[in-house]
Order: C-alpha cells, then sequence, then structure tokens
C-alpha cells in the first residue's frame, strides 16, 4: 500500500465522524491499526467539530491542515483561570502543519490551552480564532501571519514560554479582560505585539525578548485599566521599539526593560495615568524606572503631550537624541511635570535632552536630580515658541553632572532656572 492511500485511510477515520465525545483523546484514536502508525500523521481537509473536550494528546503525531480545520464549541468546564491548573482543557504534544491560509483551529465559547506542540504555518490569515479564553504555553510556531484572530468581548489570554518566529500577536476591538505575554522569544515579523481599541484593559508584558522586527510593542486606543511592561529586551527594530499612544489609564509601569539598535527606541504619546475623582482626573506620574535606551538610529524615546512622567535610573546613551520631550496646547491640565532622577544622557550625537513647548497657560516644571549629562554634543536643548511672560519653564537642577559637552551645556531660549 502506498503512502497516499495509508493517509486516505488515516484521513477517513479521522473525519469520518461528525463530533467528537470522549473526554480524553489520543491521536491513536484517528490512525488505523498496523502499518500506518509507523508515519504517525493524519491529514485533515475537512472541519473536525469537538465537544465535551477535556484532554487531547499527540505524543508528537502529526497533524497536516489541508482545507480543513478543528472546530471547538462548548468545552467541557464552565470557564478557564489562569491560577487553577485543573481546570482547563488541553491540547497537548503535536506537529501541527497548517498549509491552508485559513485559520486551523476555532475556539467558541470556552477556553482552551494549547501545550508543547510546534506548529508551522504557511503565510495567510490568523492562525486560531478565539472569542474568550486561550492559553498557549511551551510551544514553538512559526509563520508569517498573525497568530490569532479575537471574536468575542470579554477576552482571557495567555501566552507564555514559547518561541515565536515571524508570529504577531494582533488583538483590536476588547471590551474588558486580561492580557498575559511572559517568558517568550520574538524572532523576526512586522508589529509583533499590536493591540487596539480597549475599554477596559488588564495587559501584562513580562520578560520576553524582541528580535529584528518592524515595531516590538504597539498599544493603541485604550480607554481604562492597568499596563505593565517590564524585563524585555528589544533589539534592532527598523521602525520603533515600543510604541503606546492614546491610553487613559489607572497604572502605567515601564521598568527594567533594555531596548538597542533600534530605529526610534520609544515612543510615548498623549498617554496619561490617573485617578478619575467625581469627574475630575487627580494625575499619577508614570513610572518609567531603570530602563536602558542605547544605539537608536533616531531617538532613544519621543514623549509627546504627556503630563507627568517619572524617569529614574534610566540610561539615554549612543543615541542620535536622548529624549525628545514635546509639550503642547492641545493637553490641558493645570501642570506639566518631569521628573528625571539619578539618570545617565551621554554620548548622544545631537542633543542629550531635547525639550520644546507652546504651551502658554500652565507652567513647566523639570526637575533633574543625581543626574549625570556628559559627552554629548549638546547636554540639553529648551525651546518654548509660547507668546510673552506666559510662556515658562521652572527648571530645577539638583546634585547633577554636566560636563564635557561638546557644543554647550544648556542652549535656551526661556526658562528660570534653579541650580542646588
Amino acid at each position: 500500500m502506498d503512502i497516499e492511500t495509508e493517509e486516505l485511510i488515516g484521513l477517513m477515520n479521522f473525519t469520518q465522524q461528525e463530533s467528537i465525545k470522549q473526554t480524553e483523546i489520543s491521536i491513536d484514536d484517528f490512525l488505523n491499526q498496523g502499518s500506518l502508525n509507523k508515519y504517525n500523521y493524519v491529514i485533515v481537509d475537512r472541519p473536525i467539530y469537538m465537544s465535551s473536550l477535556s484532554r487531547m494528546f499527540g505524543h508528537q503525531g502529526t497533524l497536516k491542515f489541508i482545507n480543513g480545520g478543528c472546530l471547538c464549541y462548548e468545552l467541557s468546564q464552565d470557564t478557564l483561570y489562569f491560577d487553577y491548573i485543573d481546570t482547563y482543557n488541553l491540547l497537548c504534544d503535536f506537529q501541527i502543519e497548517v498549509n491552508q491560509e485559513q485559520p486551523f483551529l476555532k475556539v467558541h465559547g470556552l477556553g482552551l490551552e494549547i501545550t508543547q506542540c510546534t506548529i508551522i504555518a504557511h503565510p495567510g490569515n490568523p492562525l486560531i480564532i478565539f472569542s474568550n479564553c486561550l492559553i498557549i504555553q511551551s510551544c514553538f510556531i512559526k509563520g508569517h501571519r498573525q497568530l490569532f484572530q479575537f471574536v468575542g468581548e470579554s477576552i482571557e489570554l495567555n501566552v507564555s514560554d514559547t518561541v515565536l518566529q515571524l508570529i504577531g500577536i494582533n488583538l483590536s476591538n476588547i471590551t474588558d479582560g486580561k492580557i498575559v505575554i511572559q517568558n517568550n522569544q520574538f524572532e523576526g515579523g512586522n508589529e509583533i505585539i499590536f493591540i487596539e481599541n480597549a475599554r477596559e484593559l488588564e495587559l501584562e508584558i513580562i520578560r520576553n525578548n524582541f528580535k529584528q522586527n518592524k515595531m516590538a510593542i504597539q498599544i493603541l486606543n485604550i480607554k481604562s485599566g492597568q499596563i505593565v511592561i517590564e524585563f524585555n529586551k528589544i533589539e534592532s527594530s527598523n521602525q520603533c521599539g515600543i510604541i503606546l499612544e492614546n491610553l487613559n489609564l489607572r497604572m502605567l509601569n515601564i521598568n527594567d526593560n533594555i531596548i538597542l539598535m533600534c530605529q526610534i527606541g520609544m515612543k510615548l504619546i498623549e498617554v496619561l495615568q490617573g485617578i478619575n475623582l467625581n469627574d475630575e482626573i487627580i494625575l499619577k506620574p508614570i513610572m518609567f524606572h531603570r530602563n536602558i535606551i542605547i544605539q537608536s538610529i533616531q531617538t532613544g524615546i519621543i514623549i509627546k503631550k504627556v503630563l507627568c512622567i517619572d524617569i529614574k535610573s534610566c540610561r539615554f546613551q549612543e543615541n542620535v537624541i536622548g529624549l525628545d520631550i514635546l509639550l503642547s496646547t492641545e493637553t490641558k491640565s493645570q501642570y506639566y511635570e518631569i521628573t528625571l532622577n539619578n539618570c545617565m544622557i551621554s554620548n548622544n550625537q545631537i542633543h542629550g535632552l531635547f525639550l520644546s513647548a507652546n504651551i502658554q497657560d500652565y507652567p513647566i516644571y523639570l526637575l533633574l536630580s543625581f543626574c549625570t549629562i556628559k559627552q554629548n554634543m549638546n547636554a540639553a536643548h529648551i525651546c518654548h515658541f509660547g507668546q510673552g511672560p506666559k510662556r515658562m519653564f521652572q527648571i530645577t537642577i539638583y546634585n547633577s553632572q554636566i560636563e564635557d559637552n561638546k557644543n554647550s551645556d544648556i542652549v535656551n531660549e526661556y526658562f528660570d532656572l534653579k541650580k542646588n
């Protein structure tokens, strides 16, 4: 019997059932006894409906998807919690080849965990469509396409301990929920983590490694929630390492990240952290601590229309411009406060710090404390485009070293300076 005939026998055995009802399934259940088992793979060329699934083990068997897919409906648990390991539905230990443009897996209603699987995919549409809960853990996934399409409202997603090559995570139009992306290796690709348009979101991006992509992290248009971006390493993004834009959050922590050799290290645009108290926003400083941004082809970090930020124990070195901060009248506030504490700003080709504003009605407070700004072309360039006496910076420099810059230490057009 040739292999094509054996594949067909396996196919018929696998797909002759309209619905698979067992609570625990092995790939051996899909294969004929005897000679076919030595090949240990099955072709899927039509929809397979799975219900009441609890465990499905592959034992390194291969599923080849050619114009087919697995549709999981009404899985066995009421919900999927990250904290309870015994309450999940499991797809484990498969070699999966996706030789089609359409998704190979659709999960509707409840939740599924995919673990210890290898997924190799041809270019096409998102690999997985899900409407609520999904965990991907300890997998290897490769394919020039997006990993998910989310079609629900409330999301519970965890991607961890996984290698993703040329694969992006693209999610939009979320009502509420939690997303955890941690301990992953992202290699190549375009927009790797792209999340936009959420009403209420809790997001954690922690301990990931990004190499040679277009943009590593881009988060846009979040109306409420909290975001933590910590302990990531981003290398060689050819547009930007991190972009955060139009965020209105209760908490934003950006700490302990390393960003190197990107076109632009980071952009923060119209990002607000605060508490809504009686329809009044009480500002809280964005925590930007212990980050390293070095060797950017253009600018280390661009901060635009951000009202209050605490930059502490960071390094901005060997960029063209270390920090580029723009404040504008388009964002109204009683004050604008920027604090740099214990930072190293050095060896930048044009400016260590470039600060500009056109605000006329509100004071701008800049505090430099225990900072070192040295060996730049210019230490700091500070300019204001407002009119008359209302254009004002209030700058305090405390116990800082500004020295050995090639052209000048501080170039300014208008500000009040206090040195201690």
